[in-house]
């Protein structure tokens, strides 16, 4: 009644609204019928015919018609207003027609989409059926605890054949009595809180009485207004036995591992007290050599003494030999056990390096050989062990005065790398096969061949240079080209320590015992 009585009440509100309905309706069928190409195409092409036949012959008409021009522009006017009224209904009745194909296009996808989905449901349930019902975990549905549902991996974990076996009996009466706590509280924490429990190690008990080590995780299931527990477990029984297998493996090997660790530790301080005790009546047999010297010089002849004086020489070397090799032994077990250490301080490196060489020079030119020192810098103070540095650079140069024959060279270089420093130590020797350089600094690695065999030596020497090169932050490195040369390179940083005093020159290291160290380190090549 109010409608109607609006309506009379209000012409004008009514034709407003009659004519925004129109306008609604004829933009709304334009919009859908662009998204159509097939259709738009059409109906620009029928809309361009139409145009352009009104157009040339009402021009035709009027230029005939009407001879003086300001009637004619008054039918001009007249005839475009007609032509506008024209094409708009040409263009509603085009897009009405375009619009009724289009929704009866669009009915028939949208009954194919149905009938599509429905087909994918189909199949989908079907799909997620045959899943559960052979899916290799066991999945259970249990209501206040009673069993409503279980898959054929779950009658078979239990032990049964058939699901009518396990339906209705309760989840807790499968469950290993020490987690029936860990048990009811993942189902309280389901229905309570509504959300899932990942996996947690649990132990079921099969019909049988067997225990069964699983992996369980719960997650609420809603059926209808109801709520229902679904439970994924799977079998874990191999892999516990695997994982206590390893676990018992891992106690006999840390057993084992301890015992031979005990074992290299006597082994080493037994090493080290044998060496100390090596030591101790040797340093008394080199102070009676020394001794015998001076009195061979005081109390015999000049012919008997040169026998003395040759045999004298034999025992001092051989007492040097086994100093050597007790002094190596004794550091590279202190180096193992870890009491080794070196006492930095700053000094030149070059004035040391050149130093050791210098001095080495003699003993190199009895035997032939000649010895040249080169460096890139004068000086370059740097924290660094000298006793350690001048051990290394004995070891090096006693093996290549060792495997340089007669008439041979040795170099000696110093390249400045701004933060490092290389040392060069090479020599025109009987070099290094190919298959040795990877373990040529490994502890007692010697080189055998028909050329090198007589030469004296434990393999020892460069295993304990390698470590005196790495206590001071470095490296060493060789190349050889056998039968022709061998290279050592040593690399140094250079690093300075604050709190250290620096003399004026660097040059503050005593080269006291020299001749002694030298004669140590090269016992092993002289008779």
């Amino acid at each position: 009644m109010n409608c109607e009585k609006n309506k009379c009440n209000n012409p004008e509100k009514d034709k407003k609204s009659t004519f925004k309905k129109f306008n609604k309706t004829f933009f709304d069928n334009i919009y859908h019928l662009t998204k159509e190409k097939k259709y738009a195409l059409k109906i620009l092409g029928i809309y361009l015919l139409i145009s352009e036949i009104w157009v040339v012959t009402s021009n035709i008409f009027m230029k005939f018609i009407f001879k003086d021009m300001t009637v004619r522009i008054s039918y001009y006017i007249i005839k475009e207003s007609a032509y506008v009224i024209l094409s708009s209904i040409i263009i509603y009745l085009l897009t009405y027609n375009a619009i009724l194909k289009i929704t009866d296009l669009k009915q028939k996808n949208r009954d194919g989409v149905k009938d599509k989905i429905k087909n994918i449901l189909l199949e989908s349930e079907d799909w997620y059926s045959s899943f559960i019902e052979h899916s290799p975990y066991a999945i259970y549905v249990h209501d206040n605890h009673k069993i409503i549902f279980a898959n054929e991996a779950g009658i078979r974990l239990l032990g049964l054949l058939k699901e009518e076996d396990v339906l209705g009996k309760s989840i807790i009466t499968f469950i290993h009595p020490n987690y029936y706590g860990k048990a009811q509280k993942r189902i309280h924490t389901v229905l309570n809180e509504k959300r899932s429990v990942p996996l947690e190690e649990s132990k079921f008990v099969s019909s049988g009485g067997e225990e069964i080590d699983v992996e369980v995780s719960s997650n609420i299931l809603n059926i209808g207004d109801r709520h229902a527990i679904v439970s994924f477990a799977r079998d874990i029984s191999e892999r516990k036995k695997v994982e206590e297998y390893l676990r018992k493996m891992m106690e006999e090997n840390k057993e084992l591992f301890h015992k031979t660790i005990e074992n290299e530790r006597m082994k080493t301080e037994l090493f080290s007290n044998v060496s100390h005790e090596l030591k101790t009546p040797l340093n008394v047999i080199l102070g009676v050599v020394q001794i015998l010297n001076n009195y061979k010089e005081k109390y015999i002849d000049e012919l008997e003494g040169e026998k003395i004086a040759k045999y004298i020489n034999v025992m001092r070397q051989n007492c040097y030999r086994l100093l050597r090799l007790i002094n190596n032994v004794i550091d590279i077990n202190k180096i193992d056990l870890g009491f080794y250490k070196i006492n930095p301080g700053n000094y030149d490196i070059v004035n040391v390096i050149e130093g050791i060489t210098l001095s080495v020079a003699e003993f190199a030119k009895e035997k032939g050989i000649n010895i040249v020192f080169d460096t890139e810098i004068e000086e370059r103070i740097m924290a660094f062990d000298p006793d350690k540095i001048e051990r290394i650079m004995l070891n090096l140069l006693s093996n290549a005065i060792k495997y340089t024959d007669d008439g041979g060279s040795i170099f000696v270089n110093i390249y400045d790398r701004i933060k490092k420093i290389i040392i060069s130590v090479k020599d025109t020797g009987k070099g290094i096969p190919k298959d040795k350089l990877q373990t040529i600094f490994n502890r007692f690695e010697r080189i055998e061949s028909s050329t090198t065999k007589y030469r004296e030596g434990s393999g020892i020497g460069l295993s304990l240079v390698k470590s005196l090169v790495e206590m001071h932050g470095g490296k060493i490195s060789v190349k050889s080209q056998y039968e022709v040369e061998t290279e050592f390179f040593i690399e140094l940083p250079v690093k300075i320590l604050d709190k250290q005093f620096v003399g004026t020159s660097g040059n503050d290291y005593c080269f006291d015992g020299h001749v002694e160290r030298i004669n140590v380190e090269f016992s092993d090549i002289y008779n």
